[in-house]
Protein backbone atom coordinates (compact mmCIF):
# COMPACT_ATOMS: atom_id res chain seq x y z
CA UNK A 1 0.00 0.00 0.00
CA UNK A 2 1.43 3.43 -0.87
CA UNK A 3 2.45 5.75 1.95
CA UNK A 4 0.25 8.78 2.56
CA UNK A 5 1.55 12.32 2.57
CA UNK A 6 -0.28 14.33 5.23
CA UNK A 7 0.18 17.52 3.22
CA UNK A 8 -1.30 16.09 0.02
CA UNK A 9 -4.50 17.49 -1.45
CA UNK A 10 -7.83 15.73 -1.01
CA UNK A 11 -7.85 14.72 -4.68
CA UNK A 12 -4.38 13.16 -4.42
CA UNK A 13 -5.44 11.22 -1.32
CA UNK A 14 -8.59 9.94 -3.02
CA UNK A 15 -6.55 8.82 -6.05
CA UNK A 16 -4.18 6.86 -3.80
CA UNK A 17 -7.10 5.20 -2.05
CA UNK A 18 -8.65 4.27 -5.41
CA UNK A 19 -5.29 2.77 -6.45
CA UNK A 20 -5.58 0.18 -3.68
CA UNK A 21 -6.97 -2.92 -5.35
CA UNK A 22 -6.98 -5.60 -2.65
CA UNK A 23 -10.36 -5.93 -0.96
CA UNK A 24 -8.69 -6.81 2.36
CA UNK A 25 -6.67 -3.59 2.25
CA UNK A 26 -9.73 -1.50 1.39
CA UNK A 27 -11.70 -3.12 4.20
CA UNK A 28 -8.80 -2.50 6.57
CA UNK A 29 -8.63 1.18 5.60
CA UNK A 30 -12.40 1.58 6.00
CA UNK A 31 -12.44 -0.18 9.37
CA UNK A 32 -9.53 1.90 10.65
CA UNK A 33 -11.16 5.12 9.51
CA UNK A 34 -14.47 4.19 11.18
CA UNK A 35 -12.68 3.24 14.41
CA UNK A 36 -10.80 6.55 14.52
CA UNK A 37 -13.95 8.49 13.72
CA UNK A 38 -15.88 6.66 16.46
CA UNK A 39 -13.14 7.25 19.02
CA UNK A 40 -12.99 10.97 18.24
CA UNK A 41 -16.79 11.25 18.43
CA UNK A 42 -16.84 9.45 21.79
CA UNK A 43 -14.07 11.72 23.12
CA UNK A 44 -16.01 14.82 22.02
CA UNK A 45 -19.19 13.59 23.73
CA UNK A 46 -17.28 12.75 26.93
CA UNK A 47 -15.61 16.17 27.00
CA UNK A 48 -18.99 17.85 26.45
CA UNK A 49 -20.51 15.94 29.37
CA UNK A 50 -17.58 16.92 31.59
CA UNK A 51 -17.95 20.57 30.59
CA UNK A 52 -21.69 20.44 31.30
CA UNK A 53 -20.94 18.96 34.73
CA UNK A 54 -18.42 21.76 35.33
CA UNK A 55 -21.06 24.37 34.52
CA UNK A 56 -23.94 22.70 36.35
CA UNK A 57 -22.12 21.63 39.53
CA UNK A 58 -19.68 24.54 39.94
CA UNK A 59 -20.33 25.06 43.66
CA UNK A 60 -20.20 21.36 44.52
CA UNK A 61 -16.93 20.84 42.67
CA UNK A 62 -15.25 23.96 44.03
CA UNK A 63 -16.20 23.14 47.64
CA UNK A 64 -15.25 19.47 47.44
CA UNK A 65 -12.18 18.49 49.44
CA UNK A 66 -11.02 15.54 47.31
CA UNK A 67 -8.30 17.57 45.67
CA UNK A 68 -5.88 20.08 47.12
CA UNK A 69 -5.89 23.36 45.25
CA UNK A 70 -3.24 26.02 45.91
CA UNK A 71 -5.77 28.76 45.20
CA UNK A 72 -9.50 28.44 45.66
CA UNK A 73 -11.28 29.20 42.41
CA UNK A 74 -14.70 30.79 42.67
CA UNK A 75 -15.30 30.49 38.93
CA UNK A 76 -16.07 27.52 36.74
CA UNK A 77 -13.77 24.56 37.52
CA UNK A 78 -11.52 23.11 34.85
CA UNK A 79 -12.19 19.81 33.12
CA UNK A 80 -9.34 18.23 35.08
CA UNK A 81 -10.82 19.27 38.43
CA UNK A 82 -14.24 18.00 37.36
CA UNK A 83 -12.78 14.64 36.25
CA UNK A 84 -10.96 14.20 39.57
CA UNK A 85 -14.15 14.94 41.49
CA UNK A 86 -16.11 12.50 39.32
CA UNK A 87 -13.50 9.79 39.93
CA UNK A 88 -13.98 10.16 43.67
CA UNK A 89 -17.77 10.61 43.55
CA UNK A 90 -18.83 7.86 41.12
CA UNK A 91 -18.24 4.84 43.40
CA UNK A 92 -20.27 6.50 46.15
CA UNK A 93 -23.04 7.43 43.71
CA UNK A 94 -23.14 3.87 42.35
CA UNK A 95 -23.46 2.56 45.89
CA UNK A 96 -26.32 4.97 46.68
CA UNK A 97 -28.20 4.41 43.39
CA UNK A 98 -28.33 0.63 43.10
CA UNK A 99 -31.57 0.62 41.08
CA UNK A 100 -30.41 2.74 38.14
CA UNK A 101 -30.22 0.86 34.84
CA UNK A 102 -26.77 2.32 34.15
CA UNK A 103 -25.44 1.10 37.50
CA UNK A 104 -26.88 -2.38 36.92
CA UNK A 105 -25.36 -2.54 33.43
CA UNK A 106 -21.92 -1.51 34.72
CA UNK A 107 -22.06 -4.00 37.58
CA UNK A 108 -23.13 -6.74 35.18
CA UNK A 109 -20.19 -5.92 32.95
CA UNK A 110 -17.85 -6.16 35.92
CA UNK A 111 -19.37 -9.49 36.97
CA UNK A 112 -19.04 -10.95 33.44
CA UNK A 113 -22.81 -11.16 33.04
CA UNK A 114 -24.21 -10.12 29.72
CA UNK A 115 -25.92 -6.76 29.65
CA UNK A 116 -28.78 -8.35 27.72
CA UNK A 117 -29.56 -10.48 30.80
CA UNK A 118 -29.55 -7.40 33.02
CA UNK A 119 -31.71 -5.39 30.62
CA UNK A 120 -34.16 -8.31 30.37
CA UNK A 121 -34.27 -8.41 34.18
CA UNK A 122 -34.85 -4.64 34.36
CA UNK A 123 -37.65 -4.86 31.80
CA UNK A 124 -39.24 -7.75 33.73
CA UNK A 125 -39.13 -5.71 36.96
CA UNK A 126 -40.78 -2.69 35.34
CA UNK A 127 -43.49 -4.73 33.60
Amino acid sequence: MPAFNIFATVEAMEKKIHDVTAKVSKDSITTTFNAIEGFVMFACIAMGIIQLCSLRFTNEINHNENRWMRTNNKGIPTEETTMVNLRFALPDLFHKCQNLALVKAIKARQADKTTDDIFDQILDETA
